[in-house]
């Protein structure tokens, strides 16, 4: 970046100021060009205390922190996104569900 400058030689304090600012907007152009563009939010979780306990039941994206799904038959379920952590999913059926980006910190998940 060039800047030309005539006729303010007297005023050296303020030439500092606008070409630092001239520099710190140079830098967050080239911050938010490097960075790319934004991530996508994440999903927001759904309350899912109302929904039903059968089978079919979409629990995608379901809020499920510390539930007690102990013995469930979760069998085939859509559990995409959910947030089970510390769960208890002690002897429940996990066969064929769907759990990715499912968080499962510190959930039970013995037999």
């Amino acid at each position: 970046m060039r800047i030309k400058l005539t006729g303010i030689a007297a005023l050296g304090v303020g030439v500092t100021l606008v070409l630092g600012a001239c520099a710190a907007q140079t830098d967050t152009e080239q911050l938010r060009e490097a960075s790319g563009p934004p991530a996508a939010a994440a999903p927001t979780l759904r309350d899912c205390s109302k929904i039903p306990k059968v089978s079919g039941a979409d629990l995608s994206n379901c809020d499920l922190s510390k539930a007690d799904l102990s013995n469930a038959n979760l069998y085939n379920e859509n559990l995409m996104g959910a947030h089970m952590s510390g769960a208890n999913l002690s002897g429940a059926n996990l066969s064929k569900a769907n759990l990715s980006k499912a968080n499962l910190t510190d959930a039970n998940l013995t037999r």
